[in-house]
């Protein structure tokens, strides 16, 4: 009977214990355009109770993806520099943060910053994507202008700076714990177009798109943060995809801005405005706006 006491309590503690363990608290590491960190209550409570597989063809900051943390997840961009940095975290991130200790150990005025954009971008020329790269990718983010991404035609970064002189670049246990996410998890980390990026979705998975938003207004351009753009084609491209993958079985969930555009391409999908504040725009009057979250189920 003692025994039999003694197992039972110990189940029931091992139990407790189970109930109390909660998931790290992650954030992005670097500030992206578009970045849904405003959104993410609103996104979670869209999404599908269960899911199969967490796909996200568009990671960016991947903030829904370091909140949710998916077991079992794909994620993807045409970004390499991005993605360079998801992959030595998850290698490495010990040797991401000591090399970033030492760029923030110099003090940044100007000078320093179009030193180290230059070394950045001797590092893009020479496809060099390793430890260092991507902590200059990382260093680089929190001191450049409203932390965008922007390249020129030549695949090369031009952002300028945005007088930060001191303060550190990065959150420690914020890196490790990314680092320990993506290794102790199985995430696919791909590197490609957003139609390659879902050749498996199967039946029960979830997908969300993030891509490029449809310009606001007709004298808006298309742009994104990649030398080759994203085009009003691509933006068709991705709503007959999502319209495929509805088909197949998927669970999908996309965000973009609340314009006619979107409505036409996703025409008898569930779409559902949401206010915005956009903090990457030069006007601070127009740092609020409208999205739409868009979802092929209700649950």
């Amino acid at each position: 009977m003692k025994a039999f006491l003694m197992m039972a309590y110990a189940l029931a503690k091992g139990k407790c214990a189970d109930m109390t363990v909660a998931k790290p608290q992650l954030k992005p590491v670097l500030k992206w355009a578009g970045g849904k960190k405003q959104l993410l209550d609103r996104l979670e409570e869209r999404m599908p109770h269960s899911y199969r597989r967490y796909y996200e063809p568009f990671i960016g900051g991947a903030a829904l993806l370091l909140d949710v943390q998916p077991k079992l997840a794909v994620i993807n961009d045409v970004n390499a520099q991005l993605l360079n940095v998801y992959r030595q975290l998850r290698a490495d991130a010990e040797a991401v943060i000591e090399t970033l200790r030492e760029y923030d150990g110099v003090p940044c005025d100007k000078d320093r910053y179009l030193e180290m954009r230059q070394k950045y971008n001797d590092k893009i020329t020479s496809v060099a994507f390793d430890v260092e790269c991507a902590a200059l990718t990382i260093w680089i983010n929190k001191h450049c202008f409203n932390g965008l991404y922007r390249v020129n035609s030549k695949g090369l970064f031009n952002v300028p700076y945005n007088n930060k002189t001191d303060g550190p670049s990065m959150d420690e246990d914020n890196l490790r714990g990314v680092g320990n996410f993506l290794r102790n998890n199985d995430v696919e980390i791909r590197e490609g177009d957003f139609e390659a990026a879902c050749k498996d979705v199967q039946s029960g998975d979830f997908v969300y798109f993030d891509s490029p938003y449809v310009p606001v207004s007709k004298t808006a351009s298309f742009t994104d943060y990649t030398k080759d753009g994203f085009t009003y084609e691509d933006h068709c491209r991705l709503a007959r995809l999502y319209r495929r993958l509805d088909a197949l079985g998927a669970k999908v969930m996309l965000s973009n801005h609340n314009v006619d555009l979107v409505y036409e391409l996703y025409d008898g999908f569930h779409i559902e405005p949401v206010s915005v504040r956009r903090a990457i725009n030069r006007d601070a009057s127009k740092r609020v706006g409208k999205e739409v979250i868009i979802t092929n189920y209700q649950e």
